[in-house]
């Protein structure tokens, strides 16, 4: 799929993705609509653009041990207002060499686990509602973001940042496990981490500590 135009998926309507597949354009996926991995079901991105925008309401089914991976230039971008759902397979899936903003949405992990070799970046009130996620590419917070009961966001390399205001909720667990977690960018900056933040390796840091 490539070309300067869009893919819609609309409300109601289903994309499935059963094997590889080449991206370089844009899939938007309006409320209402789904977006499935399935058998050897991988999108390989080829372009460095915004390549999913997964809107308030839509849904992306990662139903095996797939993902999605760039083509290793510039990064592109999934846009992640719906729920990120990965519902099949005990393995690990990742979103490699792509970054993916959180605007608001929902991360599921209901079975195995998702890497994020890329940045991962949340605005908005955010979530993560199951499962284990470990962010590996640094990121930035300017929101909220909520963890449920037995998550594990699992920060293991790069920077993140949590931005004057932004609060880390829920009775899930914030790790610092091989990366640096910097709160604020002066010394007035503020985070509120609410719930369980252990720092088992790597580095806490930033002037706001």
């Amino acid at each position: 799929m490539s070309g300067a135009g869009q893919t819609l998926i609309a409300n109601g309507g289903t994309l499935n993705v059963s094997g590889p597949v080449s991206l370089g354009r844009l899939i938007t996926n309006q409320s209402g609509g789904t977006l499935n991995l399935t058998g050897t079901g991988q999108i390989n991105t080829t372009a460095a653009i915004t390549v999913l925008d997964n809107q308030a309401g839509a849904l992306v089914n990662i139903q095996n041990d797939n993902g999605f991976t760039g083509d290793g230039g510039a990064n592109e971008a999934i846009t992640n207002a719906g729920t990120f759902r990965k519902s099949a397979g005990t393995g690990t899936s990742t979103v490699s060499l792509i970054d993916l903003n959180n605007t608001g949405g929902a991360l599921d992990i209901q079975s195995g686990q998702l890497t994020l070799s890329g940045a991962f970046n949340h605005t908005g009130t955010s979530s993560v509602t199951a499962g284990t996620v470990n962010a590996a590419g640094g990121g930035s917070s300017s929101g909220s973001l909520a963890l449920s009961s037995g998550v594990l966001l699992n920060l293991t390399g790069g920077t993140d940042t949590l931005a004057t205001g932004s609060s880390i909720t829920g009775a899930g667990t914030y790790q610092v496990n091989g990366g640096t977690l910097t709160i604020g960018t002066v010394a007035t900056d503020t985070a509120s981490v609410t719930g369980r933040l252990d720092v088992v390796a790597g580095t806490l840091s930033g002037p706001g500590t």
